[in-house]
């Protein structure tokens, strides 16, 4: 335990001699939120100026073996119950993502936000033809003719900025560093942020967030707590987060407390045309078992990393991208200690469009992040076009850290497979784009079954996108 503690102190250390963490807008490192491109601005009394911004997405999309890795016919071989919605393993839907968002820059030292989104507290997109039964449609054929979706508060917050301090409170997007551990600019935190910025190169700053409140009467929250800062120089930038995460009352049922720290340093250098980039991770703390395990021990510790590096290379209109990533898994379950890498991330793409996104991992969950999984990337960007096309080829290496059996096959493997994924963006109007997005996936054995084998998965969306 004095060895941890005397880790955790010297990587303190370390951060704050050095180096942040991106909260989504206007300070560097420190943003405002998520701003949109905005030519609607109004004046609301003397020195309060409104600007209403936002965006409309449409979207269609359509998986193939994403949740068994089989092609239908095998489902029936591979013991996989085959009524009702589960005849098959492949989905087509259209969805619809609206948000709204009104910046009232009361002074020139006050500003205040509120964006609204569609859908739930956890889900932004509205799936066409959910309400089709429930319509107001009359006469003979009474389907159809709804009013669809909800909103929801997305941001809501207050900020004060004047003489390089700054305060911005209340419900806002939150991402620490490059987003390996923590990252909740999908929906966004109740948190507190105090930061100053003595210099126009440097941050120094604090944020607190209540994740959960389960009884008021009652010690049983998670609470957040963030120590960061960061340095920008000519041609490099470092910056780094040292945070800590107190759950008292898990929503892992195996858990009675978590106790979190994850220490995260990132930083680049630019030397044209190449740009180098890095970002490590470490994570200590301990979690309480509700059950003892069989030698009596009553707790767990933590020890997991997550490191990334990376290569760009401006070629022209061109960026070529190396890349690679990797974090720790458990080696041994039944041992007193947890080495997988823990994330709390968003349910979007994160570096692949199949795996990851649409998979279970090898940590046995979709949206994972680099939880027992390393990867190498080689991937390439263009303007197929100036200003109007624009293209991306990634192709990905995937490798489980510790060996899994994701499917229950008969022998474990570090194999996860190989992803090929690709976007094209078309600008046919101003602030109005098609894409077209997506990914094929070549698994590995790691996703064999026992008697039915596996299959290959892809994704595919595409849509237009107005932003205003």
């Amino acid at each position: 335990m004095v060895r941890k503690i005397g880790i955790i102190t010297l990587a303190m250390l370390l951060v704050f001699s050095m180096a942040s963490i991106s909260l989504a807008g206007d300070v560097p490192a420190i943003k405002y939120g998520t701003k949109l491109p905005s030519e609607t601005a109004a004046v609301a009394s003397d020195e309060t100026k409104i600007k209403i911004s936002g965006e409309i997405r449409f979207r269609h999309r359509y998986e193939h073996d994403a949740k068994y890795q089989l092609e239908d016919s095998k489902l029936d071989e591979a013991g996989i119950a085959t009524t009702g919605s589960e005849t098959n393993d492949h989905r087509s839907w259209f969805d619809t993502r609206v948000r709204l968002q009104l910046e009232a820059q009361v002074s020139e030292f006050v500003k205040g936000v509120v964006e609204l989104q569609t859908g739930t507290n956890n889900t932004e997109n509205l799936v066409w033809g959910n309400n089709g039964n429930n319509g107001e449609a009359t006469g003979l054929y009474k389907e159809g003719n709804f009013a669809t979706g909800e909103f929801w508060i997305r941001q809501a917050w207050v900020g004060y900025d004047r003489y390089g301090y700054g305060l911005k409170v209340g419900h806002q997007l939150v991402k620490l560093g490059g987003g390996q551990y923590l990252d909740h600019s999908k929906f966004g935190d109740d948190a507190i942020l105090i930061y100053a910025q003595p210099t126009k190169y440097a941050l120094f700053g604090f944020l607190y967030s209540r994740f959960t409140e389960n009884d008021q009467f009652r010690s049983d929250n998670t609470n957040f707590y963030v120590g960061l800062a960061s340095y920008k120089g000519s041609n490099y930038s470092v910056s780094g987060d040292i945070s800590y995460l107190d759950d008292q009352e898990p929503l892992n049922t195996a858990y009675e407390n978590q106790h979190i720290w994850n220490i995260g340093v990132q930083g680049d250098v630019k030397l044209n045309p190449v740009t180098f980039r890095g970002d490590f991770e470490a994570q200590q703390g301990e979690v309480d078992l509700i059950t003892p395990r069989a030698d009596g021990d009553e707790d767990m510790d933590i020890d997991a990393y997550a490191g990334l590096l990376g290569i760009d290379w401006q070629v022209g209109p061109s960026k070529i991208t190396v890349e690679g990533a990797i974090g720790t898994g458990d080696d041994d379950a039944n041992d007193d200690d947890l080495e997988t890498y823990i994330t709390s991330l968003s349910t979007d793409p994160h570096y692949t469009y199949v795996y990851e996104y649409r998979l279970k991992t090898a940590a046995g969950v979709t949206n994972s992040g680099l939880s027992n999984t390393g990867y190498v990337k080689f991937g390439a960007e263009t303007d197929l076009m100036p200003k109007i096309l624009k293209g991306q080829l990634n192709l990905f290496w995937l490798r489980a850290v510790e060996e899994v059996a994701l499917n229950n096959g008969s022998d474990v493997s570090h194999e996860l497979g190989w992803e090929i994924d690709g976007k094209l963006t078309y600008n046919f109007a101003k602030n109005l784009n098609y894409f077209i997005e997506g990914g094929f996936m070549f698994v590995g054995d790691a996703y064999e079954y026992p008697v039915a084998g596996k299959d290959d998965a892809y994704y595919v969306a595409n849509g237009i996108m107005l932003k205003f």
